[in-house]
């Protein structure tokens, strides 16, 4: 997460390490998953803090007032749909919740997903155009004429 993190702050493309062990030696589709998460969390930080008027809500703060209760309002609703970011992988149940349904590791989690998405995933077939060039990089790779 923190080389993510330091990656994207310094303007670099979050997608190319993901799902890679082993300096990028290994592929794992745990990893992928796990990835997944790190980047969206990291792409959420990147995307900062508004303050405009609608994200200071100073008119809301001005009807619901001091203590009251801010979590049954539209507006916090809404925002905290956009400003979290909410994990697939990751458990943030309290300990005990965790161990009541069944302890599952966040690499279990992603075993599930990974699996799940290679069973359900229809990819669409490449455009004949890119096909071809890609073939022709290949054959010119391997010093074969074209």
């Amino acid at each position: 997460a923190r080389t993510a993190l330091m990656a994207g702050l310094a303007g670099a493309s979050l997608g190319n390490m993901a799902g890679l062990l082993e300096s990028n030696l290994v592929a794992s589709y745990e990893q992928l998953m796990i990835d997944e998460e790190i980047i969206g969390t990291t792409e959420r930080i990147l995307d900062g803090i508004d303050f405009d008027e609608d994200a200071l809500a100073l008119d809301v703060i001005d009807r619901v007032g001091h203590g009251g209760v801010y979590l049954s309002q539209k507006h916090t609703m809404t925002r905290f749909k956009k400003e979290h970011y909410q994990p697939k992988a990751s458990n943030r149940d309290y300990f005990s919740a965790w161990v009541r349904k069944g302890e599952k590791q966040m690499v279990d989690e992603a075993r599930e997903r990974a699996a799940e998405a290679l069973r359900t995933s229809v990819p669409e077939p490449l455009d004949r155009d890119i096909e071809r060039e890609i073939d022709s990089i290949l054959m010119e790779a391997a010093g074969r004429p074209k």
